[in-house]
C-alpha cells in the first residue's frame, strides 16, 4: 500500500510540474502580447510625431484631417525618398481653413493622397510592421488642448488586420 502512494505522489509531482510549466510559458505569452502595445494619454502630439519620423521605407495614413505641421512633415518624408500613402476626407468635408489648407499644399506632391467620403478613423501603419491609433485628427492644436490618446501596436496580427482595413478604403482600382 505505501509504495502505492509512493507511486501516486510521484505521478501527482510530475504532472504538479508539468502545469507549472505550462502555466510559466502561458504567463510569458501573456507579457509578450501586452509589451506589444504601448498607450499613452500624455504628449500625444510627440509620440505621433516621433513614430512618424521614425519611418524607414513607407507610411500609410488614414486621417479625418491634418494641419500644415503634418503636412510639411509628411512632404520632408517624401522629398526623402520615404513612400507616402495618406487617405482622408474629401476636400469639401473638412471643416477647417487650416485642414484644408494643408490639403491643398499636398496636392502635386510626392505623397499619394486619396479622398473617401467614407474615413472615420485616424490611424498610421509604419513600414508594414507597426501600427498607430489615435484619437483626433493630426492637427496639433487639438492634439495639445484637447484630450488624447494613442496607442502604438508592434503586433503583426493588429496590423494586419488594419493593412486590410487601409486597403478598403483605398480606390477599388488599387485594392490587393
Amino acid at each position: 500500500m505505501e509504495d502505492l502512494y509512493r507511486e501516486k505522489t510521484k505521478e501527482l509531482e510530475k504532472e504538479n510540474a508539468a502545469l507549472r510549466k505550462k502555466i510559466k510559458l502561458l504567463e510569458d505569452q501573456l507579457f509578450s502580447k501586452l509589451g506589444m502595445h504601448h498607450f499613452y494619454i500624455k504628449n500625444v502630439d510627440q509620440h505621433i510625431k516621433k513614430f512618424i519620423l521614425s519611418c524607414q521605407n513607407q507610411l500609410q495614413i488614414i486621417t479625418c484631417g491634418f494641419d500644415l505641421k503634418f503636412a510639411e512633415i509628411f512632404k520632408n518624408l517624401a522629398n526623402d525618398g520615404k513612400k507616402l500613402q495618406l487617405i482622408t476626407l474629401e476636400r469639401h468635408q473638412l471643416n477647417e481653413q487650416e485642414l484644408i489648407n494643408a490639403f491643398d499644399r499636398l496636392q502635386g506632391s510626392l505623397i499619394n493622397i486619396y479622398t473617401n467620403q467614407n474615413v472615420r478613423a485616424n490611424l498610421i501603419i509604419k513600414d508594414a510592421e507597426q501600427l498607430l491609433i489615435t484619437s483626433t485628427v493630426l492637427y496639433t492644436k487639438k492634439l495639445v488642448d484637447d484630450l488624447n490618446y494613442c496607442i502604438i501596436s508592434l503586433e503583426k496580427q493588429v496590423v494586419e488586420q488594419f493593412q486590410k482595413y487601409f486597403n478598403n478604403h483605398l480606390p477599388q482600382f488599387l485594392r490587393d
